[in-house]
This record gives structure tokens, sequence and C-alpha cells, in this order.
């Protein structure tokens, strides 16, 4: 399984997404430990996404992150408080669906602002949401 990182300023970003999560035509929810919600994609009926979440920041900043994300991530938000979202999963066209849709669509109800959100994508990179699209965080290379 790979991990993709949602990082923001907005903690309410957690649970609206927990809840889409649930209420979406494309998993179904089947179960939750202490801090895993488990998922299963309707088509392939197979476990496909683990939603974590009270995950502690720092400590998944020292193991998973680069050094170049930990300070681009921090500048960026500066002085705000930020959450951690974690999702494992199997089938990267299935979150990158899911990941779009949620985010166009609470955008477009005013619930967050696309300033909010950092991704880090274990095939893209670390990425800013902007104009409805997921862009690619370019890094100077000095």
């Amino acid at each position: 399984m790979e991990v993709i990182s949602i990082v923001t300023s907005n903690k309410k970003i957690e649970s609206l997404l927990l809840v889409f999560l649930l209420e979406s035509d494309l998993i179904s929810y089947s179960s939750r430990d202490n801090d895993i919600c488990y998922f299963v994609n309707r088509k392939t009926k197979k476990y496909e996404i683990y939603f974590h979440f009270n995950n502690n920041i720092d400590e998944e900043f020292s193991y998973n992150f680069l050094p170049e994300y930990i300070n681009y991530i921090n500048n960026y938000f500066s002085i705000h408080k930020l959450t951690l979202i974690d999702i494992s999963f199997k089938n990267h066209n299935l979150i990158k669906k899911i990941m779009d849709c949620f985010f166009n669509t609470i955008i477009e109800q005013g619930k967050i602002q696309e300033s909010e959100i950092i991704i880090d994508d274990p095939f893209m990179g670390l990425m800013n949401f902007s104009n409805g699209k997921f862009k690619e965080v370019k890094f100077d290379p000095r």
C-alpha cells in the first residue's frame, strides 16, 4: 500500500473528508479501530482505502517527509497549527478521483480555501491545490 498525506491548516477537513468517504459511491465503509477507518472498493470488493486520523504530525514529518517538504510546508503555513491526514491506498487512480472530487466539492461549497491544503502524493510529490487541480510544487535545485 502507498500513503497520500493531506497537510492542512483547517482542522475541519478531517471530519469533512471522513463524511465524504462514508457517503462515497466508489467505496463503502467496513470497520473502524482507534485511529483507522477501513473502506472497500465497491467494484473489486477489496480493502483499498484506510483513513488514518489523530496523526502526530511531528512524528510523521520526521519519518515520512523529505526535509525540503517539511521546510516548504512550515514556511507555507507559517504560524498556523497543522493537521495531517494519511490515507493508505492500493489504487492510485481511485484515490486521485476521490481527492479531486472531495476538494472541488468542499471548495465550491465554500467550506475551505485552496490555500489551506498541501498534498504529499507518493507518485506525484508535494502538491498545492489551485484552480480545481493539483499542481506539483517546484523546488529550487540549488
